[in-house]
């Protein structure tokens, strides 16, 4: 039993094109991760800042009272 074998050229061809697209697909990945992640802390640093202000409002608030 013998097995048909490709050309060289063929497989250099096909090789570099994959090549190419696995390093655009990492490129679009490390933005999509780099964007997810801007998105995810400007989230996270919003929510916290209302959680600040709402307690300094009660601390305000707590003090007007009891002064």
């Amino acid at each position: 039993m013998a097995l048909k074998g490709k050309s060289s050229d063929t497989d250099e061809s096909s090789n570099d094109e994959d090549s190419k697209m696995k390093s655009y697909i990492t490129r679009q990945f490390k933005k999509f991760v780099k964007n997810a992640n801007a998105k995810g802390f400007d989230k996270d640093r919003r929510q916290s800042n209302s959680s600040q202000s709402k307690s300094q409002d009660k601390g305000k608030k707590d003090a007007r009272d009891g002064g």
